[in-house]
């Protein structure tokens, strides 16, 4: 008898997590591009958020995969996303 219950003091000590159904789980937070401006583009290198990039180069947690005439494809793992030339608001006076 005393042998039962030293043994069973232990598993009493352990405290096990309770499931509760009717608890709102914590839902993932969505994953979000980094924010990326491509100002200019020269000779297959683009100027990105003030400094200028070639293929292979990491940018944050990216890498620029392709720099076309207008856009530039950015790799973030196994996503990839392009970024298009930002073009100026063009901006009207009226007299």
């Amino acid at each position: 008898m005393k042998k039962l219950l030293f043994l069973t003091l232990p598993l009493l000590a352990l405290e096990l997590p309770r499931y509760d159904p009717f608890k709102k789980s914590i839902p993932k937070r969505k994953w979000r591009y980094p924010t990326i401006k491509v100002e200019a583009i020269f000779n297959h290198k683009a100027f990105i958020n003030g400094r200028f990039y070639s293929v292979g180069d990491r940018i944050g947690v990216g890498k620029v995969v392709k720099v076309a005439k207008d856009y530039v494809v950015i790799s973030f793992g196994r996503r990839k996303k392009i970024f298009f030339l930002s073009t100026p608001k063009k901006v009207v006076k009226i007299k």
